[in-house]
């Protein structure tokens, strides 16, 4: 088994071409103004690394969030679902720029060491009139730290609400995710709901998809084959061994 995480490290590189690409390989299944909210994330990481001091909030706030254009059912194949709904999605990362002390020059990797929460909020309505829109869903896409309980990346339903379903107070299940970044995790909220369409997007090769299929890649084969290595090693149960294990700071560089 793996010692407890000091806080995972990333390459800011990584991040960068997630952020130039996503907006291209997406911008069909985006509502206006999504785009200048993807670059002010990407404003804000250049100048975390150029001038924060340890541990920044890096994020996109509730009171602007990505929004995705609307899906006229086209969350169920065939395009049958009954309901219009579109996406919010939100996060908050407190991250430390790994600067040397005194190197004045940009940092270029990152440690994650705090809050790392993805929001995804599915609304009924039109983001047009995202102020008249009423939630219907809710869920948050996580990376966990030493001592959190479940699995290190999971994904937890509602728990923001003092009443259920899925109260605050009981913040389980803990169901194990796969998706790390932020927009990682708008792309899977994407394909949730446009079903069709983006599957047939998600195959095309292009520089931007080439891109942002390098980072997605390198970072998923990472991911399983820590969770392979976990398992194989257990001595008990293989599921207890998963949600145990915490993997070590260099995982994704």
């Amino acid at each position: 088994m793996t010692g407890p995480a000091k806080g995972l490290l990333f390459d800011v590189s990584d991040f960068e071409k997630e952020i130039q690409a996503f907006p291209r390989i997406a911008s069909r299944y985006l509502a206006p103004g999504a785009e200048r909210v993807i670059q002010q994330m990407g404003a804000d990481l250049r100048n975390a690394m150029k001038y924060s001091t340890p541990e920044v909030a890096w994020k996109v706030s509730p009171s602007n969030p990505i929004r995705t254009r609307g899906s006229r059912g086209e969350y169920m194949p065939d395009n049958h679902g009954q309901l219009t709904v579109f996406a919010e999605i939100t996060f908050i990362w407190v991250i430390d720029p790994e600067r040397p002390n005194g190197n004045t020059r940009a940092a270029t990797r990152f440690r994650l060491t705090g809050k790392a929460s993805t929001l995804i909020r599915i609304m009924e309505g039109e983001p047009f009139d995202a102020s008249n829109a009423k939630e219907v869903a809710m869920w948050r896409m996580e990376v966990g730290d030493s001592a959190a309980p479940g699995t290190h990346f999971h994904v937890q339903v509602l728990g923001h609400e003092i009443d259920p379903p899925f109260p605050k107070a009981l913040d389980i299940p803990r169901l194990p995710g796969m998706f790390v970044s932020p927009l990682a995790c708008a792309e899977f909220v994407i394909s949730e709901l446009f079903q069709d369409e983006w599957k047939k997007d998600s195959v095309r090769s292009t520089s931007d998809m080439d891109r942002w299929r390098g980072v997605q890649t390198q970072r998923a084969i990472r991911q399983l084959e820590w969770h392979r290595d976990e398992i194989n090693s257990a001595s008990g149960s293989p599921w207890t061994a998963m949600k145990v294990a915490k993997p070590k700071e260099g995982l994704f560089v």
